[in-house]
């Protein structure tokens, strides 16, 4: 479509001056609506318009200076060719003093429709314009024209900007072409990338194939991280998965669908694959027991108090006495007995532990006194113990120690304070982890009596404790009670029965439980009591109360 502003056409003849005036202004009309209001003011005509009532002067007054006129006396459209859409060169428009004339761009092709007129950009803060960076001109797709785009990435500044009507809009901020003024638009809130790929969800592989799930009861050791193609692979550091810092280890993971898999499977891991990070150190809730010994060596002090009611046989396996019954070592009966029907008795000791690293030593001195129904009070020292314990597995889940103890004859046998003969005492600590609150502690250990008489028999005691922290006085002051249960077979020996002398000890076994509680002030020391009571008959006591105040350091 030709456009007046850019090509003034040569003056026609007469009869064809009207005509062509009239196609003039059929042209201007179009391009003079669709021109959008920058300034957002009113729509006025122009000044030099004549309102639409009044009759169009075709041709200017006589006052107007020539150049004014939209056509020149003998002026033609020979000057324009209609093939390429370009005017000669020249017939440009002149600029005159009353009408400058400015060049305008190579004419643009007429779009399918107007595009709705956009209201200004209004940007929180309102401080104004401010520069931008520059833009890159952007040519439309076969056109020679070039209108600039905003650069990738560059975002407005604060401020009222003016809709630029032809650019899409900026990245991050919205226009819209319904409303009516300015739309206030708030600052785009930047979008992670942590907070995209949680809104994500991975689909599930279509193609991976599905590991068969085992019987139930059956365990199942599968690859991971800890092995790569068969080769293990150093950990430098702690956190690794299967990893431990400076070994090497090919381990699996153990899976299972029963309780008791699921629990093999755990012992299974936290031997061949241990935890890099596990801090080893002293919990109090490990070490509650007052008939099992902790299984993690301590440096620490122990003073304990036994008082034990009702005591039969104290010669049995001469695990206590020695033989009593008038030819052995023990003290002598008291006729018309053959032994002593029973005792009771009160017995102090002092324990210490000296512990570097894994191993410790022990040392402890036990002060009884003796009250026997038929004999005569007693008391002095009794048999000192010395021993050493080892750990040899150290893992969250459970430690494992090795504990043996030896038994010296100091004590006077006579008197009832010892057994007159060295006992040695291997035995397995167990400490095992059931949650942050609760612990067990079992030992399993065996007494063998070396030399001695004929009453001298084998041992083998076990203890159990489960452990459970009730309450907390104060953070670091936890209140643990204590639920115990020990046993004591005999193998061989035998005893003194008051009223029918020398009977086998063997085949037999002592059993009774422990109720206590005890109280840990800062891991620093503590102090407890328990009361244990023989679940059948004979047994070592009837009753058996216990004190303890142990001290770390």
């Amino acid at each position: 479509m030709l456009r007046a502003l850019d090509y003034v056409p040569r003056p026609c003849a007469a009869p064809a001056t009207i005509g062509c005036l009239l196609a003039t202004m059929l042209a201007i009309a179009p391009r003079a609506m669709a021109q959008p209001n920058d300034a957002q003011q009113p729509a006025s005509p122009p000044a030099n318009v004549a309102p639409v009532d009044e009759p169009i002067d075709l041709f200017p007054s006589a006052a107007n200076s020539p150049e004014d006129l939209l056509f020149q006396p003998g002026q033609s459209l020979g000057g324009f060719d209609f093939d390429d859409e370009r005017p000669a060169a020249d017939h440009q428009p002149q600029p005159t003093a009353n009408a400058p004339v400015q060049l305008q761009p190579p004419p643009v092709p007429a779009m399918p429709a107007a595009e709705p007129n956009v209201p200004p950009l209004v940007m929180p803060g309102g401080q104004g314009l401010m520069p931008v960076a520059p833009v890159q001109p952007v040519p439309y797709p076969g056109q020679p024209h070039l209108l600039p785009l905003p650069s990738p990435g560059v975002a407005m500044p604060p401020g009222v900007h003016p809709a630029a009507h032809p650019l899409p809009p900026v990245a991050g901020y919205e226009r819209s072409a319904l409303a009516g003024g300015p739309m206030v638009v708030p600052q785009a809130m930047p979008i992670s990338a942590a907070f995209i790929a949680r809104q994500e969800e991975l689909p599930f592989p279509v193609d991976a194939p599905v590991e068969p799930l085992s019987e139930p009861g059956e365990i199942v050791l599968t690859e991971e991280p800890g092995q790569m193609g068969g080769a293990c692979f150093d950990c430098p550091r702690c956190g690794g998965p299967g990893c431990y810092p400076g070994r090497k280890h090919c381990c699996s993971a153990c899976t299972a669908r029963t309780r008791w898999g699921r629990f093999w499977c755990a012992i299974y891991e936290t031997i061949c694959c241990p935890d890099p990070c596990w801090d080893p150190t002293f919990l109090y809730i490990a070490d509650s027991a007052f008939f099992v010994p902790g299984a993690r060596p301590t440096s620490h002090m122990r003073f304990r108090w036994d008082a034990g009611n009702s005591m039969v046989f104290p010669d049995r396996a001469e695990y206590f006495w020695a033989q009593a019954n008038g030819t052995g070592l023990g003290p002598q009966p008291v006729p018309p007995y053959k032994g002593e029907r029973g005792l009771d008795y009160d017995e102090i000791s002092m324990y210490t532990e000296a512990a570097v690293n894994n191993f410790a030593m022990t040392f402890e001195v036990p002060y009884r006194s003796v009250d026997p129904l038929d004999g005569s009070i007693e008391a002095g020292f009794a048999d000192m113990i010395i021993g050493t314990k080892s750990l040899i597995f150290d893992r969250e889940l459970f430690q494992v120690t090795l504990q043996f103890r030896t038994f010296m004859p100091s004590g006077n046998t006579l008197e009832g304070l010892g057994t007159g003969h060295t006992s040695l005492e291997p035995s397995l600590v167990v400490g095992f982890k059931i949650s942050p609150e609760s612990y067990l502690q079992a030992q399993l250990a065996e007494w063998i009596p070396i030399g001695g008489s004929e009453y001298a028999g084998s041992i083998l005691h076990y203890h159990i404790s489960y452990n459970r922290t009730l309450t907390h006085l104060l953070p670091d002051v936890p209140v643990v009670g204590t639920a115990e249960f020990n046993g004591w077979s005999f193998q061989d020996g035998s005893y003194t029965d008051p009223y029918k002398g020398q009977q086998r000890a063997n085949d037999f076994t002592y059993t009774s439980g422990t109720l206590g509680l005890r109280m840990f002030v800062c891991d620093t020391f503590d102090m407890g009591m328990s009361a244990n009571f023989a679940l059948n008959t004979p047994n070592w006591t009837r009753e058996l109360y216990r004190l303890e105040f142990r001290m770390r350091y």
